[in-house]
């Protein structure tokens, strides 16, 4: 069976447009190419703009429906302090540093995706802080629907929920990056259940934008991931929760082999330490590079 894969794009807005792929931080969030966690300023709401139109048959009210949908999980995960504005109309249909955060279906604009790519969300920040974020979904490849048993990896052929796609390029949009937790909602390839976000999901939106009454009473973890005596580059760190016998949070350690999970509840961990994935999902996500 054939797995499909989302992607994310980022870009430094200077006096110039610099495209690059980022490393990663707990969560995992997404970096600029200094190591800076990109986030919205506060307060986080930002406003999108959705051109519904699309070639799945959806109506406006279901892509409405949807979309708004996957933004209050976000909204409502209980840790973190972010909002949305939302509107819904015909006009936008590619992507570009302009000053609009867009949404638009491919099977309307000049702008494609690969064959195997559901959704792109293009991100523009500057020093860190991320001033535009375009979201498009590859509805030219899969046909989307609103019913949650449809999903691309488990025999519904080209037919997937859109509310999956949406959660998953909707925690892009705010900053989150691709994790390796296969119950996350950032895992980097579609699943079932995609579209709530999990543990892992709900402590990295909390790390990104803490809220007071969710972060009092939270921890973290340090540590350092070594071979021979060097840093390990690249590994994939998950926080299992004894308790709860799930993986609370996830994250890439660094150059020199250093990582830090924070925003974690009171309680034992297991922690499992892994390669963040083989070369060829890597490859993909990273645009073939």
């Amino acid at each position: 069976m054939k797995s499909f894969l989302f992607r994310s794009c980022f870009f430094v807005v200077l006096l110039c447009v610099y495209m690059g792929v980022q490393n990663t931080h707990a969560y995992v969030l997404s970096t600029n190419s200094v190591g800076t966690p990109l986030r919205w300023a506060t307060p986080a709401s930002p406003t999108f703009y959705t051109n519904w139109q699309n070639s799945s048959t959806l109506s406006y009210s279901q892509i409405f429906t949807a979309f708004t949908n996957a933004f209050q999980r976000w909204k409502y995960t209980g840790s973190a302090a972010i909002d949305f504005e939302y509107y819904q109309g015909t006009s936008v249909n590619s992507w570009g540093y302009d000053g609009h955060n867009s949404i638009f279906f491919a099977s309307q604009s000049a702008q494609k995706m690969g064959s195997s790519t559901l959704g792109v969300t293009y991100v523009f920040s500057s020093s860190g802080t991320i001033v535009e974020t375009d979201v498009e979904f590859n509805d030219e490849r899969f046909t989307f629907t609103t019913n949650a048993t449809d999903s691309s990896q488990f025999g519904s052929g080209a037919q997937v929920f859109l509310e999956n796609v949406a959660t998953h390029e909707f925690g892009h949009a705010y900053g989150l990056g691709h994790s390796a937790a296969l119950q996350s909602t950032m895992v980097f390839l579609e699943n079932r259940a995609q579209a709530k976000p999990s543990c892992d999901d709900i402590t990295g939106i909390g790390a990104a934008y803490p809220l007071s009454s969710y972060s009092s009473a939270r921890g973290t973890i340090v540590g350092s991931i070594d071979l021979s005596g060097t840093g390990v580059f690249g590994a994939h760190i998950s926080a299992i929760s004894k308790t709860r016998g799930t993986v609370v949070a996830s994250t890439i350690s660094q150059t020199n082999g250093s990582f830090t999970l924070t925003k974690l509840e009171p309680g034992d961990y297991y922690l499992l330490v892994e390669p963040f994935a083989t070369v060829a999902p890597i490859s993909s996500l990273c645009g073939g590079s």
